[in-house]
């Protein structure tokens, strides 16, 4: 009931049924102790509370108390309405207070944001920057320092050139003083023989002009007396029909002409070589050997001689195993028959690497066979001094010196290629040589070198083991590692 009082007005609650009870009458005897302190309900005016029970109970008994009780709800409702919609109001400013913060907060840190973005390009940027000069700085060290060693190359290089030019010149310098006392020791010797054979040699330039006189005084009297006996003989009777001969003008001349030349052999139609060895007391060892053909006749012309024939097989074939010529038949035909019998005027050499394409009637006139076998380590040896003295040594040291030879140890090098070229014939390795020059004169600066040298050796041994692959590929039945060259005697 605190609403009849005017309390509590803007608080919400129910009024309370029961009235308030009264305050209980002060104890006996209270007002005669003057000694003890004054209850704090001492000046307590009770009449209001009396005024408001009897209103209550006035109210509790008229007919209109319910309506009063529901007006007093209502303005406790109005009034928490009231207060809830303040409370509302309160709520939004504080959401739209907060929203706004929110929003200076987005605003703020999208500015934040704008400002690190800015901040990160701008230290980007200064980075590539920095990265950029450090790249072109790396450049231009890279630069120098690829100057430097280029500048260290070429003066290597110079170096290098000089102390061989040095060295060459050195070695022919040396060369030269040798030969040089060699010859001075040579002519010495000889002027030391010169001088103690004086009388030797003397006598025998006088033997010389001797027998020299002889001579010339026998060929002029024997050379008087066949013209006598010659012109006695054409003016003698028995010398008419030779003189008629002679002296009479031929009226064919064309087919003496041919005739004559026939027993000429021309280069065509050579198919033995024509061999000069040496000349001794008795007979010359070959004088003149032809097999040819003209005009289907074949001419041979035999004396006492050793002929030798190399790569014979080339016109002594199986006759039934190829289809040969006209020609090479009838040439065949007649080797066979001058050499069906034995005969004391001349010994034939036939030289094959394929011995077993000759023909059978000419293994039966072979009389002892003779084989020689591809060249061992130290004959391989031999063979590559020999010509890389003759096609690199001499054309680099001797002459106009168009062939330049780099530094390294030749006669090693050499005992290398002689191990690496085993099974090569003397022709291969001489080929190598040559392949060595070749390659000399065909380089940039004309110098050989000794990587050059390895690689023309790797081909070399690359295109005999190709060679061999097809020697075996044809099954001649030989063995590839002897196939060199063999002499037959007859």
């Amino acid at each position: 009931m605190s609403w009849l009082f005017g309390l509590n007005k803007g608080q919400s609650g129910a009024p309370p049924d029961a009235p308030v009870p009264p305050a209980p009458p002060p104890p006996a005897g209270g007002s005669g102790s003057g000694d003890k302190p004054k209850d704090k309900w001492s000046n307590f005016d009770p009449t209001g509370l009396e005024r408001a029970a009897q209103a209550a109970k006035e109210l509790d008994q008229s007919r209109h108390a319910k309506e009063a009780l529901d007006l007093a709800r209502m303005q406790e409702q109005s009034v928490q309405l009231e207060h809830q919609s303040r409370v509302k109001e309160y709520e939004a400013a504080v959401e739209q207070l907060k929203g706004d913060q929110i929003r200076i907060q987005a605003e703020e840190r999208r500015k934040t944001l704008n400002e690190e973005t800015k901040q990160h390009q701008a230290r980007a940027q200064y980075q590539d920057k920095l990265a950029r000069q450090r790249y072109d700085d790396q450049l231009r060290q890279q630069q120098l320092l690829n100057d430097e060693n280029l500048r260290k190359q070429e003066e290597s290089v110079q170096k290098q050139e000089a102390m061989r030019k040095a060295t060459i010149e050195h070695e022919m310098e040396l060369r030269h003083k040798n030969e040089m006392l060699r010859v001075e020791a040579e002519s010495k010797a000889r002027a030391r023989v010169e001088r103690e054979n004086a009388d030797i040699i003397r006598e025998q330039i006088r033997l010389k002009a001797a027998e020299h006189r002889q001579t010339v005084l026998e060929s002029i009297r024997k050379e008087q007396v066949d013209r006598v006996l010659l012109m006695s003989l054409l003016t003698s009777p028995t010398g008419r029909p030779l003189a008629g001969r002679v002296g009479d003008p031929s009226h064919h001349p064309v087919f003496y002409i041919n005739y004559a030349f026939c027993f000429i052999v021309p280069q065509r139609n050579i198919e033995l070589s024509i061999i000069i060895l040496t000349e001794t007391e008795d007979c010359v060892c070959v004088v003149c050997v032809c097999v040819c053909v003209c005009v289907c006749v074949c001419v041979c012309v035999f004396s006492r001689l050793l002929l030798f024939v190399d790569e014979a097989d080339a016109f002594l074939r199986k006759r039934s195993s190829e289809r040969i010529s006209e020609d090479l038949r009838a040439t065949l035909n007649a080797f066979l028959y001058r050499t069906g019998e034995q005969s004391n005027k001349f010994m034939l050499v036939l030289a094959s690497n394929q011995p077993e394409q000759f023909d059978w009637a000419i293994n039966d006139r072979i009389d002892e066979i003779v084989n020689f076998m591809l060249p061992g380590l130290e004959e391989r040896e031999r063979l590559v001094r020999l010509y890389f003295d003759r096609y690199v040594l001499e054309p680099a040291t001797g002459g106009r010196q168009r062939l330049k030879l780099a530094q390294f140890d030749y006669g090693l090098k050499c005992s290398e290629i002689a191990k690496r070229v085993e099974g090569m014939s003397g022709r291969e390795i001489s080929k190598l040589a040559v392949a060595w020059q070749a390659a000399a004169y065909s380089s940039e600066d004309g110098v050989l070198t000794e990587a050059m040298i390895d690689a023309r050796v790797d081909d070399a041994v690359r295109q005999h083991q190709q060679k061999m692959d097809w020697l075996h590929g044809e099954g001649t039945g030989n063995n590839p590692h002897d196939i060199n060259g063999n002499c037959f005697y007859v």
